[in-house]
């Protein structure tokens, strides 16, 4: 799942797991993403904080993204849309987690006159 978001012009994507939260709309739309030096969760990615402390040094990291409307609506939509998204790709997730430790059951015989 990725975030598009409008950057001079052209759509930038974002992974969904690069973003720590999105600050409820009331004129604005604030994204916050993980950065180095930021205290980071129990929800993080294993390969986020890796790649966090990997390239902390060595790359740029973009702290927050402000989106501003006139009609406020349109981004409460936005947000509305992104956090039920956001939701059933982590049930799917979770889903599958529980999933992957099941055996497939063979098909059962019938034993007759029993």
């Amino acid at each position: 799942m990725l975030l598009l978001t409008p950057i001079r012009k052209s759509a930038a994507e974002f992974p969904k797991d690069l973003n720590t939260n999105k600050l409820k709309p009331d004129p604005d739309l604030r994204i916050n993403f993980y950065i180095p030096g930021a205290s980071l969760g129990k929800e993080v990615a294993k390969n986020m904080q890796y790649l966090i402390v990997k390239y902390g040094t060595k790359a740029a990291f973009i702290k927050e993204l402000t989106f501003r409307a006139s009609d406020s609506s349109n981004l409460s939509d936005v947000f509305r849309n992104f956090a039920e998204l956001r939701k059933r790709v982590r049930q799917r997730e979770q889903k599958a987690e529980q999933e992957k430790d099941l055996v497939v059951q063979t098909k059962l015989i019938r034993i007759k006159d029993q």
